[in-house]
């Protein structure tokens, strides 16, 4: 049961992902609910982990290659996309609006940017990595098992201090340092201009619009035409990037 759990997650964040690969694709509103429904299921993801994240972690050192690569690679996707998710509720229109200044939120944006490009070539990385597993865990879930022995189950006490206390400490304290890490790349980020094109065809470098951090018509309504053929090419890049880290890189530790 917790495994089909975990690879229902899985799934559900993998589309919750692709759909946030273009704003334009959902529109602002959905983009924003979909980016924080990914983040409360990237909580419980790493909850139901934990165990594994502990006992992994532990072998850093003595476990083998692939055991330090897949540590690393989660670690990686874990702070790029936290950064990401970060990033975007600082530049947030409709949740969470925080009147940021044209300046500010373009800084913001380039954090987001960045991070959410990152997060993309990781995430292939990890299912070129996982691949197997994935697969393996797809056939097992549709499988029929035999049921299982009930065994006794811990006590409250045991169960919350152990599978939920303990745990989310930890991810509270590193979601802190998440955002941290989010605000001092916000702060390093170098002032951007806006290329405006005119009229008569010129174009002009300068400050952005003071509207910048604004919701405008149409940007809540989701826009196939616009947005789906960045969310196509970001879809394929994702695929190019497994298939190059399993096939041509030979990623299978």
């Amino acid at each position: 049961m917790k495994r089909t759990i975990s690879l229902l997650l899985d799934v559900i964040m993998l589309v919750i992902f692709a759909s946030l690969m273009s704003w334009r694709f959902t529109g602002v509103s959905i983009h924003e609910w979909a980016a924080t429904a990914l983040a409360a299921i990237l909580v419980i993801h790493l909850l139901i982990h934990w165990h594994w994240i502990e006992t992994r972690v532990a072998r850093l050192r003595t476990g083998s290659t692939r055991t330090r690569v897949n540590v690393i690679l989660n670690l990686a996707l874990f702070v790029t996309m936290g950064v990401a998710i970060a990033s975007g509720f600082a530049i947030s229109k409709v949740m969470f609006p925080n009147g940021l200044s044209a300046a500010d939120y373009l800084r913001w944006h380039s954090v987001h940017e960045t991070s959410s490009t990152l997060t993309l070539v990781i995430l292939g990385l990890h299912v070129a990595l996982n691949w197997d597993l994935i697969t393996h865990g797809i056939r097992r879930a549709f499988r029929r098992r035999p049921s299982t022995v009930a065994t006794r189950a811990p006590t409250a006490g045991i169960l919350w201090t152990s599978k939920v206390l303990r745990p989310l400490t930890a991810i509270t304290l590193a979601i802190a340092l998440i955002v941290g890490l989010a605000k001092g790349l916000d702060a390093v980020m170098p002032q951007k201009k806006v290329l405006f094109v005119h009229a008569d065809g010129t174009r002009e470098l300068a400050d952005p619009p003071a509207d910048i951090a604004q919701t405008h018509p149409g940007d809540s309504e989701p826009n196939l035409k616009r947005g789906g053929a960045g969310a196509l090419f970001k879809a394929v890049m994702l695929g190019g990037v497994a298939v190059i880290g399993r096939k041509a890189l030979r990623i299978r530790l």
